[in-house]
């Protein structure tokens, strides 16, 4: 039921950027749906950098040009969702935050990799404004996904968060 809900993320970013076609959202559903789940893997880290690993590339397959940065972000990011989950609490709130941490360095990493590569000019506004809109489309997907796992979480016995 995990991997499924990878893989419908997966698909579902990739019909809402068609669906949405504004440079201002930008969905991140497969990132999220990672750190969402990383409960669920928390005694096989390798199990799910590997996971993370896999996402990344079939996202650069799917949706980029860039072979292996997004396997290659997905497992950095990935690694450090494991290594953050266990300084904090583990509830809702915390889940939010880190989802707010994670898609901000996302955003930052992809912001000097278009910089570098030449594929957009430095914009501090069009940075910030697609920072935000991220973040906020992606907090609502969050929610979504939260309430799912949190019931399918009754009928598991796994440390989830509350």
């Amino acid at each position: 039921m995990i991997y499924f809900l990878v893989v419908a993320s997966f698909y579902l970013e990739g019909l809402c950027s068609v669906l949405f076609k504004t440079p201002l959202f930008f969905p991140l559903f497969t990132l999220v749906s990672l750190i969402l789940i990383y409960p669920y893997f928390r005694k096989y880290d390798n199990s799910f950098l590997g996971t993370c690993l896999i996402m990344g590339i079939l996202y650069d397959i799917a949706y980029t040009n860039m072979i292996f940065v997004h396997g290659f972000l997905f497992c950095i990011l990935g690694y450090m969702v494991s290594l953050l989950y266990h300084f904090f609490d583990k509830n809702f709130w915390t889940l939010l935050l880190l989802n707010f941490i994670m898609i901000t360095i996302y955003q930052i990493f992809n912001f000097v990799l278009f910089l570098l590569s030449r594929r957009i000019t430095f914009s501090l506004s069009f940075f910030l404004n697609s920072v935000f809109y991220s973040v906020v489309s992606n907090l609502i997907y969050i929610i979504i996904l939260y309430g799912i796992l949190w019931m399918l979480n009754k009928y598991k016995k796994v440390e989830f968060y509350h």
